[in-house]
């Protein structure tokens, strides 16, 4: 059975939404593409708003305000997989543009991560939300590439 993520759920603390869209919007339209949306259509009793990766909100996050939000002291991430070293080079020029102007904008450095079968080319990004970002692109030594590949068509 083929699966993909839907969306991703992160509940923020209250007033975050009302404070910080501007940023929200800025940092992640400029380096991940996403669009924000408001979303009346959900009935939940609090603040709520849409980062979207598409335009028919296929793939998005989904961000609520409650008192007991999401804290992760830890290293929790999600890996995003970008088409290139490229673009992942231009994603944290971008982080770190942004960086300048708020020091909130949180960055771990590029590395190769050799696993073997792959090159793993990635940095690390957090900006408001409670988990880090993995940009990467993975780079597959002859006879390792997968046969199937998603594509967004």
């Amino acid at each position: 059975m083929p699966i993909r993520i839907n969306h991703l759920e992160l509940t923020l603390p209250p007033g975050t939404l009302e404070r910080e869209k501007a940023n929200l919007n800025g940092f992640y339209r400029d380096v991940l593409g996403l669009e924000g949306i408001e979303v009346p259509m959900v009935q939940l009793d609090c603040p709520k708003y849409l980062l979207r990766f598409d335009a028919e909100s296929s793939q998005f996050l989904f961000l609520t305000e409650e008192p007991d939000a999401l804290v992760s002291t830890s290293f929790d991430h999600i890996g995003l997989l970008l088409d290139n070293r490229a673009a992942v080079a231009t994603a944290h020029e971008k982080c770190l543009a942004w960086q300048q102007r708020d020091a909130r904008v949180e960055i771990r450095p590029p590395q190769d991560m050799d696993a073997g079968m792959l090159i793993n080319h990635s940095f690390y990004v957090r900006y408001i939300l409670p988990l880090w970002f993995e940009l990467q692109a993975l780079e597959y030594r002859p006879g390792f590439a997968p046969t199937k590949a998603w594509t967004y068509g």
